[in-house]
C-alpha cells in the first residue's frame, strides 16, 4: 500500500465509537450481534464516486430546456480579487452572457419567453379587502392630522391667556 493510499484510509475501532454506538452495536438480551471490530474507512474511493455519478447522471439526450444548465464562454479573469467592484462587474458581464444565451434557446425551441400583451396576473387579495386597507390608511391618516390639529388649537390656547 502506497502512502497516499494509506493517508486516504482511516482505520475506526470498536473503542473508537462513542457510548450509545456500542450500546447499539451490542445486540439486545438475546445476545451479541456479530459486528466487525474494525471497519476501513475510504475517503476518496473514486471508483466508488464514478459509479455513484453513472447512477445518478441524467440521461444526454434529453432537450436542454429540462436541464437549462448554461456554460458561458468567458473566463472570468479579474486581476485583483480584492476590487469588488471589478469583480462584480465580471459576474454581471458573465450572468448577462448566460441570460442572452438561455433565451435565445428557449426561443430556438420555441418555448415562449414574454407573457402575452393582455395578461393580467390575479391578484392575492380581493379589490374589497385592498379597499378596507385603503380605508384604514385614510382614516389612520386623518387621526393624525386631527390629533395634530388639537396639538395646535392647545399650544395657541396657551399663548392665547397670557
Amino acid at each position: 500500500m502506497s502512502d497516499s493510499e494509506s493517508e486516504n484510509e482511516q482505520r475506526l475501532t470498536l473503542e473508537d465509537l462513542e457510548g450509545s454506538d456500542t450500546e447499539m452495536l451490542s445486540g439486545d438480551e438475546d445476545g451479541p450481534m456479530d459486528i466487525l471490530t474494525q471497519q476501513r474507512v475510504t475517503i476518496n474511493n473514486e471508483p466508488a464516486l464514478k459509479r455513484l455519478r453513472e447512477q445518478i447522471a441524467l440521461p444526454t439526450n434529453i432537450p436542454w430546456s429540462e436541464t437549462q444548465s448554461i456554460t458561458s464562454t468567458q473566463a472570468i479573469n479579474v486581476t485583483d480579487p480584492d476590487d469588488d467592484l471589478n469583480r462584480e462587474v465580471a459576474f454581471y458581464n458573465q450572468a448577462l452572457e448566460a441570460a442572452v444565451m438561455g433565451r435565445d434557446r428557449i426561443r430556438k425551441e420555441g418555448g415562449v419567453f414574454e407573457r402575452p400583451s393582455d395578461y393580467f396576473a390575479e391578484m392575492i387579495k380581493t379589490d374589497d379587502h385592498m379597499a378596507k386597507i385603503r380605508q384604514r390608511l385614510l382614516d389612520e391618516n386623518a387621526t393624525i392630522e386631527a390629533s395634530e390639529r388639537a396639538k395646535a388649537q392647545r399650544e395657541l390656547k396657551k399663548f392665547g391667556k397670557k
